[in-house]
């Protein structure tokens, strides 16, 4: 399912891409109850560790861009090193609805309307998005700060590394990966 939304939204506003993925993963939620979206920063939606969703946000002049990718089956694809994909058929482990694009596409639009109508208080989104961190506390590698472990977001939506040393650094961009402990 690949979808794009324009969004008119204020740019001090929580980080968008984890906004979205929330909205997304509750969508996953709602019509696949027996699956469980987490949200891993900066823009992807896993399934036990395993790649279901993708986010992209592009700032536009006529507004905001949001794109949303959702594998409904699994792709047949070599990953790359990255997180290996996971389809939402395979990710509940029963056939799903003929009709479950659609219903997917209405409640990621249902969600994403709730969130972007809130109050727009940074707080409400960055604790919505804590319950889905598919990275709180797990041993992450990012491609510019290197190993650590990954202890939340802050306000503005950057992921904090914690380095071995105990040092901690704001991430604001750039992959991460889960590594072995």
């Amino acid at each position: 399912l690949w979808m794009s939304v324009l969004v008119d939204v204020d740019t001090g506003r929580f980080a968008l891409p984890l906004v979205v993925g929330t909205c997304v993963a509750a969508a996953v939620d709602e019509v696949a109850p027996s699956v469980r979206g987490s949200v891993k920063w900066p823009n992807d939606v896993v399934v036990r560790t395993r790649k279901l969703a993708g986010i992209l946000v592009e700032r536009r002049a006529a507004g905001t861009v949001v794109g949303i990718g959702v594998n409904l089956e699994t792709p047949e694809v070599d990953a790359g090193g990255a997180l290996p994909p996971i389809g939402l058929v395979e990710a509940a482990g029963r056939p799903l609805s003929s009709t479950v694009a659609s219903e997917l596409c209405g409640a990621i639009l249902r969600s994403l309307r709730a969130a972007l109508d809130a109050d727009g208080s940074a707080e409400a989104a960055r604790s919505a998005f804590q319950e889905r961190d598919a990275l709180l506390d797990a041993p992450i590698e990012s491609e510019i700060h290197g190993r650590g472990v990954a202890r939340g977001v802050d306000a503005e939506g950057a992921l904090w590394l914690e380095r071995p040393d105990g040092t901690r650094v704001r991430v604001v961009s750039g992959s991460v990966r889960l590594v072995a402990p």
